[in-house]
């Protein structure tokens, strides 16, 4: 049995990957986990849209079951899971009746303080889930400034659900939750267009479960837009996100994507519960914000990059999305409350003796102090992974010299980007290495893991994989979570 604390879901699901030997990809506010070997195949999608609302999505045939319990401490989460397709169970850990939730039936479910979800999800059958889940001290705190209906809505399915001891219902069947869920859970992608579709298609699968609960409207929705279309809207919406930098207009996307201007203001509108300008606009900003994350980029300059012309416009419709200008965002994540990670690899030109492997680690180990810099260099035959965590700006700056140090070349970006903590408590760099003299010198700090271990289950030609060096982040970050 796996227990997912919401509290940290990514970790979780990493942790997941590693159990299953499946690819685990991370990126700025979403991760996916790829599963393509013998315990399984399908994905399953982790999306943190805003502080007190994750999306789980699973599109996944198994091999064996799988236990989830599903926990938060202190404050238990609120969790809304529609079955698109396939079937799964449902219980409390109190609870010894097993509830199986069939295809098209909506789950709304709410444990007391102790309790526990427990899905078994079954094996050898196609299932296809949304999970939906609410952390709702955060959803009425002010951490984050949000305009418009979205925590209103948030509030009012915690007021509704808001019994005290456990409460489960289930629904479903007659009601337009599907078509909904339908594009949140078939929608593969974690780029900028597609963390767009998942949360307009979070509102829409959220919205339709909690009528479904209330039964306060139609249970019959009449929209005149065919499947095929919102497929070309959503191939539409990676064209505007790889040419962001440019100015759009209904009458160009409407002739790229082949529907009438009409039907396509429609199709936005059903789809993302926005207009075509305004879709535009939430895309260019989410842009904006992923730079400001992982860029030292001047403001302006990312006016330029995202298609803004307006310095101060951006600002004011960054403060109304968001809660902070740009300057106060990019600010806060210099706070003593993140950190910043970096993770690349690399190939030596040359070979490298171990005095030489020797120098250049006890050098890295003092820049990295004087910098707060803390971190882990992976060292195999004539490969480099390394994973560096600390201040943004030092982060940056330190990457750039060691992407023009000579001694290395196919220097490969894996992940950056903000956390809320770091891997290492101030042990300078640790190395990890395949040759016998770093194996017992204690000087290059203990991790708890070893070549033996990363190399375990793996052939003599994945390790030149981009994939396989991911796999060895993972690792690293499961050591510190264990």
């Amino acid at each position: 049995m796996l227990r997912i604390n919401e509290e940290s879901p990514m970790d979780h699901l990493r942790k997941l990957s590693v159990e299953l030997g499946a690819t685990f990809k991370e990126g700025v506010g979403a991760s996916s986990l790829i599963l393509n070997n013998k315990n399984g195949k399908g994905y399953i999608n982790l999306y943190e849209l805003f502080p007190g609302l994750l999306v789980r999505t699973y599109n996944l045939e198994l091999a064996n079951e799988l236990v989830l319990s599903l926990t938060k401490n202190e404050y238990s989460p609120l969790y809304l899971i529609f079955c698109l397709e396939g079937s799964y169970s449902h219980s409390y850990n109190g609870d010894d009746s097993l509830k199986t939730i069939s295809e098209g039936r909506n789950l709304i479910s709410l444990t007391s303080e102790h309790e526990e979800h427990l899905l078994k999800l079954p094996a050898k059958v196609r299932l296809k889930l949304s999970v939906i889940v609410i952390l709702r001290e955060d959803i009425n705190s002010n951490k984050l400034k949000l305009k418009g209906n979205i925590r209103t809505v948030m509030k009012d399915i915690v007021l509704k659900m808001e019994h005290g001891d456990s409460y489960r219902f289930i629904g479903g069947l007659k009601n337009p939750i599907g078509r909904h869920a339908k594009i949140l859970i078939e929608n593969k992608r974690t780029d900028l267009a597609g963390k767009l579709i998942t949360e307009s298609a979070t509102y829409g699968t959220l919205a339709a479960q909690l009528d479904d609960h209330d039964n306060s409207f139609s249970t019959e929705e009449k929209i005149g837009i065919r499947d095929v279309e919102l497929e070309r809207v959503i191939k539409l919406c990676s064209y505007i996100s790889s040419n962001i930098h440019k100015p759009h207009t209904v009458k160009e996307l409407a002739f790229k994507s082949g529907i009438y201007e009409k039907k396509l203001q429609e199709a936005f509108n059903f789809l993302f519960n926005q207009s075509v300008a305004e879709c535009i606009k939430n895309m260019r900003l989410e842009k904006g914000k992923e730079l400001l994350e992982t860029t030292n980029i001047k403001i302006a300059n990312i006016c330029d990059e995202i298609g803004i012309n307006s310095h101060s416009y951006f600002s004011k419709i960054f403060y109304e999305k968001y809660g902070l200008g740009p300057q106060e965002y990019r600010e806060s994540l210099e706070s003593a409350e993140w950190v910043f990670e970096l993770s690349y690899k690399s190939k030596a030109k040359l070979y490298l003796s171990d005095v030489e492997v020797s120098d250049l680690v006890k050098k890295a180990d003092r820049v990295n102090k004087v910098n707060s810099i803390t971190g882990c260099l992976v060292h195999y035959e004539d490969d480099f992974f390394q994973l560096l965590e600390g201040p943004k700006a030092r982060v940056l700056e330190l990457f750039e010299k060691i992407t023009a140090d000579g001694r290395h070349e196919e220097v490969e970006l894996l992940w950056k980007g903000p956390r809320k903590r770091r891997i290492f408590d101030n042990i300078g760099l640790i190395l990890i290495s395949d040759r016998k003299k770093f194996t017992d010198d204690q000087s290059v700090g203990d991790l708890g893991l070893d070549m033996q271990t990363i190399l375990s289950n793996t052939s003599p030609s994945s390790i030149r994989d981009l994939q396989f060096w991911q796999h060895v982040r993972n690792r690293i970050h499961l050591m510190n979570a264990s």
